[in-house]
């Protein structure tokens, strides 16, 4: 068993390992444990992750907490083995001593007519129901980045899902107890019922809720809505100066824009908020100076994501795989030096973290607890990928998420690498769009 924090963002969208709990020791072993909240429940392939407001609890059993409620250690414990879990348990505040009367374990169902697609399948870890969707709620976008790979702009309507259908969409995802929905785009401030969207979404059960946003468009009011609504917000900023980010996004004045934006969401206090940056080569040479602005701006972090052929970005040069290196190699450097003032993080670099051989999960979550929808419908295993699963107007959610094309996704690589279980191959859509292979062959290791 191991504790992990919630997803960061880091190369290849690696939950960050976290030893940092202090210990605790049972004391009362006669004294009544009672589950400290609510606890929600999710199935993998190899066990369960266990979650609450602390992070993430990766066990291969949940019966004990199950049956902890009223009793004590002594009732439950009859040898080592069955204390240490206990323990664990209580040192990464699962449980206490002290009644909550409204504390529950809550386990999202999952229908039993999926498992036995698994029975002889030799699968990398993924998880039962996506434990994250990414929504586009409009292609419209007010700017027109050079390297988008939605190719979004001003006039990109045709084709989108209607408002009961985003709707439909966000009431079956909090039936089946999908716990995270991220709104994206285009802009999502484009859809002006983007705050009645979220307040669906809450209604709904989602739990945790998220969006990206060039800023253009927020204003005092919608700040103070959205920081009300939204647990994250990440604001995208391609240069360190007004000069290199207008030039990318295609529009003067973006950059003050987006600067403004950061400086009124946190006036509202939005829970978390952060800058992405996409590396191309119009700006790395400004991964410092965008390090520096992110500290001005006192958010919590800023992530570098690596430059996708897809869409407008296929027309710009692309980076080789010994230059993606080098930067994730300057990435690590950059990182070790702002650990106290900043996280730096990145998306689609080769890693530049250690896998340690007790590692939880690691890898692309792309199919395994991510699941993208569109605009227009269409499901993919993650928006950088350009295969089509099918189209939500047509198929329910769990039908997509257990089809034979994402079972593919799943398959373990069959690279002789100590760590294939663990890494599970690295980011889909870096080799996909790298060397245009054919999606529903094992993916290739970084």
């Amino acid at each position: 068993m191991i504790i992990f924090k919630n997803e960061q963002y880091l190369p290849c969208s690696i939950p960050e390992i976290s030893y940092t709990y202090e210990r605790k020791a049972i004391s009362d072993k006669e004294a009544p444990l009672y589950l400290r909240e609510d606890l929600f429940v999710y199935p993998m392939n190899a066990g369960f992750i266990v979650e609450n407001n602390n992070g993430q609890f990766l066990t291969d059993s949940i019966d004990l907490l199950q049956l902890i409620c009223g009793k004590s250690v002594n009732d439950l414990c009859h040898n080592e083995k069955d204390f240490e879990e206990i323990e664990q348990y209580y040192r990464y505040g699962l449980i206490g001593y002290e009644k909550n009367a409204a504390a529950k374990l809550v386990i999202p169902e999952v229908s039993q007519k999926y498992f036995h697609l698994y029975e002889n399948s030799q699968t990398t870890w993924f998880c039962h129901i996506p434990l994250k969707i990414e929504l586009d709620i409009t292609k419209k976008c007010n700017l027109q980045c050079k390297h988008c790979s939605r190719e979004a702009s001003p006039l990109t309507t045709e084709g989108e899902m209607s408002l009961q259908n985003y709707v439909d969409v966000i009431q079956q995802a909090g039936k089946i107890g999908i716990p995270e929905f991220s709104f994206m785009g285009g802009e999502p401030t484009c859809n002006p019922s983007l705050i009645e969207l979220a307040t669906i979404a809450r209604m709904s059960g989602i739990r945790t809720l998220s969006t990206s946003t060039n800023g253009w468009l927020i204003n005092e009011e919608l700040a103070k809505k959205i920081a009300i609504l939204f647990d994250s917000v990440q604001v995208s900023i391609h240069g360190a100066d007004s000069e290199t980010h207008d030039a990318i996004v295609g529009r003067p004045g973006a950059f003050s824009r987006a600067c403004k934006a950061i400086e009124l969401l946190k006036k509202h206090n939005v829970s978390s908020l952060n800058i992405s940056c996409t590396v191309m080569n119009e700006n790395v040479h400004q991964m410092d100076a965008m390090i520096q602005l992110a500290k001005d701006l006192q958010v919590e972090s800023i992530r570098f994501l690596v430059l996708f052929s897809k869409g407008r970005g296929s027309q710009l040069n692309q980076w080789k795989k010994e230059e993606k290196t080098d930067m994730a190699n300057n990435l690590k450097i950059l990182s070790d030096k702002n650990t106290n003032s900043l996280k730096v993080e990145s998306g689609g670099f080769p890693p530049y973290y250690t896998i340690g051989n007790n590692a939880a999960i690691y890898g692309c979550p792309a199919g395994r607890s991510l699941m993208y929808i569109s605009a227009d419908g269409d499901v993919r295993a993650c928006g950088n990928l350009d295969h089509t699963i099918g189209n939500i107007r047509d198929t329910n959610i769990m039908d997509l998420w257990h089809s034979d094309t994402v079972i593919a996704l799943r398959k373990k690589p069959t690279c002789d690498c100590p760590y294939t279980d663990i890494c599970a191959g690295g980011c889909l859509a870096n080799e996909y769009w790298s060397k245009m292979f054919n999606i529903n062959t094992t993916p290739i290791m970084l």
